[in-house]
């Protein structure tokens, strides 16, 4: 589990980059949409890398707000997050 938490991580990351580098063309070539899916994804993965590297199977829990629930119950410094 440990292995497949880090390939999200690592996914969480290019998702994040991908959205990043959106935000810095020019004006008229921001997608907002490309930004907003490509940070949801972010998130979505963050969490269930989470969840993986503490051995918890994050396929039950369907929506982000699930995720990170579940998350802070392993960890109350992430209920610190503002959502």
């Amino acid at each position: 589990m440990m292995e497949e938490g880090y390939n999200y991580v690592k996914k969480a990351e290019e998702n994040l980059e991908n959205a990043q580098e959106a935000l810095f063309k020019p004006q008229e070539d921001i997608v907002s949409f490309v930004v907003c899916k490509n940070s949801q994804f972010a998130v979505e993965s963050f969490l269930k890398g989470f969840l993986l590297q503490n051995e918890i199977d994050p396929t039950p829990y369907k929506t982000i707000d699930d995720l990170y629930d579940q998350c802070k119950a392993i960890d109350v410094l992430l209920a610190e997050i503002r959502q």
